[in-house]
C-alpha cells in the first residue's frame, strides 16, 4: 500500500482567492496612474457595521506593483510595508486573519520571512512583517520572488491574528501588520 502526502495550503489560498473576487461584497479595480512607473490596483471589501445597519465601512488596499524598470528591492519594499503598519498602529482594529510570507510549507524546512529591524542600529534584530490584505502579501511575494538572490519560493499563507501573536511573543519576535486602507461611505 502506498501513501502519498499532498499539501492542501495551495488549494486553500486557491480556493480563498477565488472566494474573494466572486463575492459580491467585493470590487477589485485597477488603473494605471499617468505620472510614474508603478501600477496601482485597488481592491475593496465593503461590510456593514453591525451596531448600525445605515453606517458602512469599506475597507480598500492598495498595491503597487512594481513593474520594470521601477522594480524595488526587497529591503525597499520591506521598508515601504514597515512604514505602513507603524502609522497605523494602534489606530485601525487587527484584523482575524493576517497574510505573512512562508518558505518551504509544510516541511521540516518551514521558516517566514523577517526582516532586519532597526535597520543600521547596533541591536539590530528581526521583525516580521504581515498583511492585512491578500493583494498586498501577493505582491511583496512577487518582489521576493524576483529577487535573483532568494533561493526559496515565497508563499502567501493565511494565519490567524491571535496565534500568530502568541507565537511572536513565545520567539520575542515583534510583529508588525501592513493594513488596508478606511474609508467611509
Amino acid at each position: 500500500m502506498m501513501t502519498t502526502k499532498t499539501s492542501t495550503s495551495p488549494f486553500f489560498l486557491a480556493a480563498l482567492l477565488l472566494l474573494a473576487l466572486s463575492s459580491s461584497s467585493t470590487m477589485v479595480t485597477a488603473f494605471a496612474p499617468s505620472i510614474g512607473n508603478n501600477v496601482v490596483s485597488t481592491s475593496s471589501l465593503t461590510s456593514n457595521n453591525n451596531n448600525n445597519n445605515n453606517k458602512q465601512t469599506t475597507r480598500t488596499t492598495t498595491t503597487r506593483i512594481f513593474a520594470a524598470p521601477a522594480k524595488k528591492s526587497i529591503v525597499e519594499a520591506e521598508d515601504m510595508y514597515l512604514e505602513l503598519a507603524t502609522k497605523s498602529e494602534g489606530v485601525l482594529e487587527k484584523p482575524d486573519v493576517i497574510y505573512m510570507i512562508v518558505y518551504n510549507p509544510s516541511t521540516n524546512e518551514e521558516g517566514i520571512h523577517t526582516m532586519k529591524y532597526p535597520r543600521g542600529s547596533d541591536t539590530e534584530g528581526e521583525l516580521l512583517i504581515t498583511f492585512e490584505g491578500l493583494a498586498d502579501c501577493i505582491e511583496f511575494s512577487r518582489v521576493i520572488k524576483d529577487d535573483p538572490g532568494m533561493q526559496h519560493e515565497p508563499v502567501p499563507t493565511p494565519t490567524q491574528t491571535a496565534m500568530m501573536e502568541n507565537a511572536c511573543k513565545d520567539m520575542n519576535l515583534p510583529m508588525k501588520i501592513v493594513p488596508m486602507e478606511e474609508q467611509k461611505k
